[in-house]
Formats: C-alpha cells, structure tokens, sequence
C-alpha cells in the first residue's frame, strides 16, 4: 500500500490556537472556555470556507482529551497518543462527519446508537459536523433530539458556511461563533512562512497589478471512468504576465525553463514567454516546452499552430500528447505519425521529443537516433486527470537529476499510476520516494521492468 504525500494544507494545518490566522476573536473566547472548563454542549461556527472552523474544533478535541493534561486545558501538548491521533483524523474519541456526504438520517440515527458509547481514551466524545446545513429536514429533527440532551461526555461541534439553511431550533441550541474572511496580509505571510518551511524559492514570484484572479477548476468523477472538467479564467492572473516581469539574470542562471503551451495563448504573457525562451536559448538554458494544450484559451487553431511552432523551435525538450503535435504541425502538412514528428522537431534544434499516447503509454525519440517505448502500469484508470501531469513531473525530475531516458519515463509513468486511481490531483501527488517504492512494488508484483517494451 502507498502512503501518499501530505497536502501543504494539511502539512502546515494550525496545530496550535496562535497559530490561526485571522479569528482572534473566536480563539480567544474559545481559549477562555477551556481554561475555565466552562465549554458548551454544542458550539456553531459559521463562515467562509478555509478560514479554520474545523482546525478549531480538532483544536478543541485536543484541548478535552490531551493526556499530558491532568484536565481539559487551553495549551494541548500536541505529542502525546490523543493529540496526534486527533492531528491524524484517526481518533476514536472525535467523529468527523461530512454532512455534504452523509446528509440523510440513517447517518444521524447511527450517531444516536452510538453516542452513549463512553469515550475510548480521552474525557470527551467530539463530535464535529461539517457542512451542517446539507443535513435533511428529517436528519435535523432528529440531530435536534440529540442536541437538546446530549450526554455528559459528548461535544458537538457543527460548522456551516450557509448559516441561513439551520434551523432555528438548531442555532438556538447552540453557541455560535461567526469566522470572518482572512486578511490578505495574513494570507501572504503564511504563504511566505509555508514556502520558507519548504525551501521554495518565490522571490521572483511576480505579484497582479490589476485585480487579476487565480484560475478556478471544478473536477467531477463520474460513475466509472472519466470525468468532467469545468475551468474558470476570468482575468487569469498568469495571463496577465508581461514582458517586465522577466528577470534575464535570473533566467541564465537556471538548470532549466518550463514553459507551458497555456502561457502562449494570450497577451501579454504570450510575449512575455517568448521573450523568456529567447533569453534562454541565447544563454543555453535547457527549454522544456510542455504543449499543454486547452482549448478554451484560444481563438483558432492556426494561431496555436503559429505560437506552439515558435516556442518549439527553440526548445530542447518537447512533450505533449500526439493531438497536440497534430495540432502544432497543422500548418507542416505532416503526415501525423510519432516518427514524423520527432524527425522534423529534431532537424529544428530539438534534443528529445516525448509524446504521450494515453492508454497506449509514452514514446520518447532523441536527437541521437534513439527510441523509447514504455506502457502504463496496469491500474484501474478512475479518471482521465492527473496522469500526464504526474507523468511530466517525474520525467523531467528524473531528466534533470541525469537519470536514462527510459529510468525517467518509467518513473514518469509510475507516478501517472499513482494518480489515475485516485479521486483527487494535488492531494494525491505522491513524493519521489513514494513514486520509487510504488516502483518496487510494481517489479515485485509484476516482474522487472513491465512497463519497459
């Protein structure tokens, strides 16, 4: 079994009350509660999504059940079994329930069964509803039963970020606390303090001068296989670069350029990426040229032919699926075929030419004459996301780390293996180490090298 990376969001969770950014308010009175031992029943914490109702109910949990406490306390430990199980989502005492999911009353009469249950290791049972408000009219009558008589030694906390679809009966039974959005300020210290932590370098991050916003993707899993895919660009910061942003020192001082075919598709940062390859080439920079292609960024397709052509030409590595090539070479009357293409990509200047072929696997053609083969590991493909993208992260990891062409393509597609069985993208992305036990696995299982023909 793989154990997958920590999200940052989880990593870097609040483990602390000072550690919350931006509700110093609710913390404090929160805090004052569990140092008197006066703490309500049931608490309603209503907000914005992400602003740390459910990191302050785990905070609470923490503060009932924390062994190295002789009593509920406003300072947990943070280190022993309940306050790291709790940290974990694995304790027995606190019950997480996602009412988003499990909205019907089946759900909430299972908590009435269970809630007389003492408490395994700790002082209290923790109940925490998230998403409240998707609870039937019918589950709420019944969680009201429970809520207006609950056990000594059970806690409730409910969160919601639509407080107008509770129920009267249920706010009153409560004691609520309203979370207000973060400051940006705040926002970008911990963004700072996070990147520090991980030694991401991002003093060259360039910051929107015009209200621009980050671009927003909904991904639904389907029944299945397959997905839909919704994309929001609206004023798309990273579209939004311009030729001022790029620093040429910083660029010839670089192992290597990624670029992206979704940069090309509008100005200013169309220009600006252009620019950037330029001052690569010019300095021998390795390019790498992710074709990437989405359709909804562009006008027609012979202006992708035109810009994808561009930045090509001046790029040492190429890797894209074979409809993007097909796309790019539009306007070159090739004949479509991967051979083809990395003949003609190569005579440009190209070094390596990677083309994934979906289900069929990846091919890779150098600008020695060579030819790699390498097919997807047999795992159950839930969705068409996620795969490419882990692909290229552990292919280009490996090419720069000056491992074998074939070595990074088979880490490259056992990092895809990782991902496509998963529900989830980012939270899912596996570390290098687990891409390199996954393949261990996979060998043990299969035998040396299956995914190599």
């Amino acid at each position: 079994m793989i154990k997958l990376n920590i999200t940052l969001y989880r990593k870097y969770r609040p483990q602390k009350f000072e550690e919350i950014a931006g509700q110093e308010y609710v913390t404090r009175a929160i805090k004052n509660s569990l140092r008197e031992n006066k703490l309500s029943h049931a608490y309603l914490f209503t907000g914005p999504r992400g602003v740390g109702k459910t990191t302050l109910a785990r905070l609470i949990a923490k503060g009932v059940n924390c062994l190295n406490s002789e009593d509920v306390t406003d300072n947990p430990c943070g280190v022993c079994d309940n306050c790291r199980e709790i940290s974990q989502g694995i304790s027995m005492d606190m019950i997480e329930i996602d009412a988003a999911s499990n909205r019907g009353i089946d759900e909430i009469r299972e908590l009435k069964e269970k809630i007389n249950y003492q408490p395994i290791k700790g002082r209290k049972k923790i109940y925490i509803i998230d998403e409240v408000h998707m609870l039937t009219k019918e589950a709420f009558n019944a969680l009201l039963k429970t809520l207006e008589e609950p056990p000594a030694h059970v806690l409730f906390v409910l969160a919601t970020t639509e407080i107008d679809k509770i129920p009267d009966t249920v706010v009153s039974r409560c004691q609520r606390y309203d979370f207000l959005p973060i400051d940006k300020k705040d926002i970008t210290n911990l963004l700072k303090g996070v990147a520090e932590k991980e030694n991401i370098d991002i003093s060259h991050i360039s910051r929107a001068k015009n209200g621009e916003k980050i671009s927003i993707a909904f991904s639904e899993v389907l029944e299945g296989k397959g997905n839909n895919l919704i994309m929001y660009r609206n004023k798309a910061a990273d579209l939004s670069l311009d030729e001022s942003d790029i620093d040429e020192e910083y660029i010839k001082s670089s192992k290597a350029l990624l670029v992206s075919g979704t940069a090309l598709a509008a100005s200013p940062s169309r220009e600006a990426t252009l620019k950037a390859l330029e001052i690569a080439k010019k300095s021998n920079t390795v390019i790498i040229f992710n074709l990437d292609y989405r359709a909804h960024s562009w006008e027609d397709d012979k202006e992708v032919a035109k810009y994808y052509s561009l930045a090509a030409d001046k790029s040492d590595i190429i890797i894209g699926l074979r409809d993007e090539y097909d796309l790019m070479e539009s306007l070159t009357g090739l004949s479509g075929s991967d051979e083809d293409s990395a003949k003609h990509r190569i005579l440009q200047g190209a070094k390596l030419i990677s083309i994934k072929q979906g289900d069929e696997g990846f091919a890779s053609y150098t600008d020695k004459g060579e030819s790699f083969f390498i097919k997807p590991f047999p795992v159950d493909n839930l969705k068409g996301l996620g795969g490419g993208d882990g692909y290229i992260v552990s292919f280009i990891n490996g090419l720069l780390a000056g491992a074998d062409i074939i070595d990074a393509m088979e880490m490259g597609s056992a990092h895809a293996a990782i991902l496509v069985p998963s529900r989830s993208i980012s939270e899912d992305m596996p570390t290098l180490e687990e891409v390199e036990e996954f393949l261990e696995m996979a060998k043990d299982r299969y035998g040396e090298m299956i995914a190599r023909v």
